[in-house]
């Protein structure tokens, strides 16, 4: 039979409350998975011109990984890195550009990771001397949704008071889109690839002036540009704040009018669930792409997390007592 002291009952609920105090710092932290590749460009097996853009789009916290470009026998091509940072929470993306321009044959991207745990990869194309890209055939059409809020919201990852929301349509010719999203004298940049365009992509940023839109060719070469300097939809939220981005019921909204506001409520659903980016500006679920908005910590980040909310002090209290009532009768029980 164990004894018990109220001193060691004492140190016990102690204990809990230290614990459960961690917990919910732990909670409130955004803690990014480390990074990983999310796709690439070309295509795998795909046909390319020599001056083909080779792009690595990763998401996560950025180190420093062994990136290589070798040829069909495995011999590594000479090329500079150059890491550029995307809108989207989290993402970033790394340009391979050959010292010359590549020779006909096979070729493969790889990305090397020093722990066991982080998965490698591989992506292999073809080059062609005499390929032509085909012709990016007119601008892209813009769909421009904004959702903001009176008080803002959100989880550990992202917070703010206003959520863009942009679809682009495909473009014939096309193998990416570049988006700008300009505020004031600053212009942030996202790149996504041509089997991700057609749904909503989602954006944790205020003051947002102007939405650009240009369609690029396989080395790069843009088309026509589409800019937008005002939403087609606008959504406020008063009173009691969402707890997601992306859930205003746009078919229940007409133009940029937001009074009167319209109430938000946590219930909603999403908005076409399935059309919307799943979650910073966000690791989103694919970029390059991926949808931008998407929370870091995600299902798909291993290792990573977002909290909504924290709990409460004193719920982490009423926890503590209880664990410490369930104690202290078994020591009366006995």
């Amino acid at each position: 039979m164990t004894t018990l002291n109220l001193g060691t009952v004492l140190a016990f609920g102690a204990g809990v409350m230290l614990a459960s105090a961690a917990w919910v710092e732990e909670a409130q932290a955004c803690d990014p998975a480390l990074e990983y590749v999310v796709d690439a460009l070309p295509a795998e097996g795909a046909v390319v011109a020599p001056d083909a853009q080779l792009l690595i789009f990763f998401n996560g916290s950025d180190i420093d990984p062994t990136i290589e470009l070798v040829d069909a026998v495995g011999e590594p091509v000479p090329v500079r890195v150059e890491r550029t940072g995307q809108a989207s929470f989290f993402g970033f993306v790394r340009e391979l550009v050959p010292e010359e321009p590549l020779a006909e044959g096979s070729y493969r991207m790889r990305v090397i990771y020093s722990e066991a745990y982080q998965d490698d990869f591989e992506r292999s194309f073809e080059v062609v001397a005499d390929h032509v890209w085909a012709p990016v055939e007119g601008a892209p059409e813009l769909t421009w949704y904004r959702e903001t809020y009176a008080e803002s919201t959100g989880n550990s990852c992202e917070w703010g008071d206003a959520y863009q929301m942009i679809r682009i349509g495909e473009v014939p010719g096309a193998i990416s889109y570049d988006v700008e999203l300009q505020r004031g004298d600053t212009v942030l940049k996202q790149r996504y690839l041509s089997d991700h365009v057609g749904m909503f992509q989602g954006f944790v940023l205020s003051n947002i002036d102007c939405v650009r839109v240009v369609a690029l060719s396989g080395d790069g070469g843009p088309g026509e540009t589409t800019e937008l300097c005002a939403p087609d939809k606008c959504n406020h939220f008063e009173g009691e704040m969402p707890w997601d981005f992306g859930t205003t019921e746009w078919d229940d909204i007409e133009g940029c009018t937001i009074v009167p506001p319209v109430e938000g409520d946590p219930d909603d659903g999403d908005v076409g669930a399935g059309d919307a980016g799943e979650g910073d500006v966000g690791p989103g679920a694919d970029v390059g792409g991926w949808d931008v908005g998407e929370p870091a910590g995600s299902p798909n980040d291993e290792g990573g997390g977002c909290s909504s909310t924290g709990g409460s002090p004193a719920g982490m209290m009423a926890l503590a007592l209880a664990m410490l009532g369930v104690v202290w009768r078994r020591r009366n029980a006995t």
